[in-house]
């Protein structure tokens, strides 16, 4: 199985590394603002609008 074949890889500035397969749905594009909390496996996507201010998009979750 090479899983490694069907993932995309999302590098964060602060090192955040956000893996997302055919299994997962994330709809991630470049340009989008993530915050995700230490403590948890969930993450917020925040995108821009049409003025370009960051407005909630959507919650993933990167359970194991």
């Amino acid at each position: 199985n090479d899983w490694q074949g069907r993932a995309i890889e999302f590098y964060m500035d602060n090192g955040l590394r956000i893996d997302s397969s055919y299994t997962n749905k994330f709809n991630i594009r470049i340009g989008d603002s993530i915050v995700k909390n230490a403590k948890n496996w969930h993450f917020k996507v925040f995108r821009q609008n049409v003025i370009g201010v960051y407005e909630y998009y959507e919650t993933y979750s990167m359970e194991p």
